[in-house]
């Protein structure tokens, strides 16, 4: 089984949502596309994707300044993505490796939105959480 996740990685706990939340904005509205189903997903998440749809600004589209992106909350992009410190990712990405998950597509954030911190970000991913990962 395959999954695709969105992922970001920042020393302090909470830049994410400054740095995250135009690429989840934009997973999240693909998984929310009218085509998709709900079932299975609580009232909050349901609510998430139903805003998503209705209020997606397509030019602002991936961009953390978007309104649709700043509305999400941090509560939703931290389920709905692996976000944090490399700890925490590597935490997220384990649980999910262990319900059977045997691939995964990682998705970082743009260095056209983020600039270096994109660059950054994939390094630390590459050295700090593969290792870890790999060693399960």
């Amino acid at each position: 089984m395959r999954i695709d996740i969105p992922h970001a990685m920042f020393r302090a706990p909470n830049p994410v949502t400054d740095r995250s939340s135009g690429m989840v904005g934009t997973f999240a509205h693909f998984t929310g596309m009218h085509a998709s189903t709900a079932a299975g997903l609580d009232a909050r998440d349901q609510q998430v994707f139903r805003s998503l749809g209705q209020d997606y600004e397509r030019p602002r589209h991936g961009h953390n300044d978007a309104a649709h992106a700043r509305a999400l909350p941090l509560d939703f992009i931290e389920r709905f993505a692996v976000v944090g410190p490399p700890q925490r990712c590597h935490a997220q990405l384990a649980a999910l490796l262990a319900e059977g998950i045997d691939r995964l597509f990682v998705i970082g954030p743009r260095p056209d939105v983020v600039g270096e911190a994109a660059v950054v970000a994939r390094k630390r991913f590459v050295h700090e959480v593969m290792p870890a990962l790999r060693r399960r």
